[in-house]
């Protein structure tokens, strides 16, 4: 529930970040790398003449980063993220999906293991329009 005086269902714009918690900023577990370049692509932009600035220029949701928007899901889309262990060697994490009305979503794997080896991790996420 959405806080505030009018009591009703939280939507996204509801949600926010939340609290922070300096100790678990501090130990985050997972980390999600990105290489600047990656931005450059995206924004299709080169601080240097040396650079390409036309690199293949893909959708926003496509950066390796944390949070992932959609704009107008009409069918499926999948995306791929990295993850990278910063946290206790042995590791297992395991997805929780909340989906938002409309949306079915689905993590593979659903589970990351990380040992003493496996530091870095890759999972896709697909997101289908139940609508």
């Amino acid at each position: 529930m959405a806080e505030g005086l009018l009591r009703k269902v939280a939507d996204p714009f509801d949600f926010g970040g939340g609290h922070i918690n300096p100790n678990r900023a501090a130990d985050p577990g997972l980390i999600y790398d990105i290489n600047p370049k990656d931005y450059v692509k995206f924004f299709d932009w080169s601080p240097s003449r040396t650079e390409d600035c036309n690199a293949t220029r893909g959708p926003s949701y496509h950066l390796n980063l944390p949070s992932i928007a959609i704009p107008n899901l009409r069918t499926s889309v999948t995306t791929w993220r990295t993850v990278t262990n910063v946290g206790q060697v042995y590791a297992r994490y395991e997805a929780i999906i909340e989906s938002p009305p409309g949306v079915k979503m689905v993590v593979e794997p659903s589970s990351l293991i990380f040992d003493a080896t496996t530091k870095m991790r890759a999972f896709k996420v697909t997101f289908t329009s139940t609508y």
